[in-house]
């Protein structure tokens, strides 16, 4: 279990949109995945180097909070939003047309950490545009 941080702009995900649109169909649904999967982002996993002591510590109290893992899963979602919550109220003009989220990779709980955390990060229309990503 891990942490990073993933970020995108404009700017990657036309480029990212042209060069997969040359090879591939490029449906909405498709279009929509581009722009909203941190896999195919400009800067995925960007600075992970400054994540590895708390990587390493989130992986130790993972490992020993095997009997209560979904106390400890909560907890680190938590701990994730309250992040990106700060960086909001730090940098709110900056951030005024980003949508913050958090996300989990190759899980099934990872579009109800989306749906909860871009409400909790986000004035409600950029949540809801979120939300209606896939139609």
């Amino acid at each position: 279990m891990s942490v990073g941080f993933c970020a995108n702009t404009e700017e990657s995900y036309a480029d990212k949109h042209a060069s997969e649109a040359k090879i591939e169909n490029m449906s909405p649904d498709y279009a929509a995945y581009l722009r909203w999967a941190p896999a195919e982002w400009g800067y995925e996993g960007f600075g992970d180097d400054l994540f590895a002591d708390i990587n390493r510590d989130l992986t130790a109290a993972s490992a020993a909070s095997e009997n209560d893992f979904a106390v400890y899963f909560h907890h680190l979602i938590q701990a994730m939003i309250d992040a990106l919550a700060h960086l909001r109220a730090e940098r709110t003009q900056a951030l005024e047309a980003v949508t913050l989220f958090v996300t989990i990779s190759d899980s099934e709980a990872a579009q109800a950490v989306e749906r909860q955390s871009v409400h909790q990060l986000n004035r409600s229309t950029l949540a809801a545009e979120f939300c209606q990503r896939f139609g």
